[in-house]
């Protein structure tokens, strides 16, 4: 029987990482029911690049909408 190089032994240590760190993801995500921190991450990034001022619009819209609540009614101008 031939002997392994050391470039096999290269390709089983690297084949072995590879299985540990699939097998660890797996469990970490099951264990979080399902939640990727990883996707998360990814899917606000997304939302952050298609609507950069998002969150400061929502902030803008929800302060608008006390200020028409605390306001009293103004008299219309003809």
């Amino acid at each position: 029987m031939k002997e392994i190089g050391i470039l096999g032994w290269c390709a089983i240590g690297f084949l072995v990482i590879f299985i540990i760190g699939f097998n660890l993801w797996l469990y970490e995500f099951f264990k979080n029911k399902g939640e990727i921190p990883e996707i998360q991450v990814i899917r606000r990034s997304f939302q952050t690049l298609q609507n950069p001022f998002g969150k400061e619009q929502e902030q803008i819209s929800e302060l608008a909408k006390r200020v028409r609540e605390i306001s009293p009614p103004s008299a219309k101008k003809e």
